[in-house]
């Protein structure tokens, strides 16, 4: 009997428990992002992380980084592929954030990108004017 109360306990408690996380799904979003007519924006810096992220993946999966590559340590990678990234997505050129459908697009684009490419200027999918985001109307 008494392993009969037991498990309505474990139901309850996971009925009660399902319904409070249920509550969380409806949160507003994270603090750094705007939602406007449908669309994620990302904070242009978060953007930039993201960018220098998968060029330094990209980097490293062609053999262009260590002692005697094109970048010397993952840290000189990322700092000059951020400076790059953020050069394309900076506040000034992006005033209304980054669209993250958009870079989305662009990473797989450098994912893919030849070992040979030099950087996000070879990719038309990465330049700023098709990754930022529409001002709000």
């Amino acid at each position: 009997m008494g392993g009969t109360r037991t498990h309505g306990a474990a139901v309850l408690l996971v009925l009660s428990t399902s319904c409070a996380h249920g509550h969380h799904e409806e949160a507003p979003p994270a603090v750094g992002t705007t939602t406007t007519t449908g669309a994620r924006m990302l904070m242009n810096d978060d953007a930039a992380m993201r960018l220098a992220k998968a060029r330094c993946a990209h980097e490293t999966a062609c053999g262009h980084v260590g002692k005697s590559a094109r970048f010397t340590s993952s840290g000189a990678c990322t700092d000059a592929t951020f400076r790059e990234a953020w050069s394309v997505v900076r506040d000034e050129a992006c005033p209304a954030g980054v669209d993250e459908a958009r870079l989305t697009t662009c990473l797989a684009y450098v994912r893919n990108q030849a070992c040979e490419a030099r950087g996000l200027g070879e990719i038309g999918q990465c330049r700023g004017d098709m990754l930022c985001a529409a001002p709000a109307r």
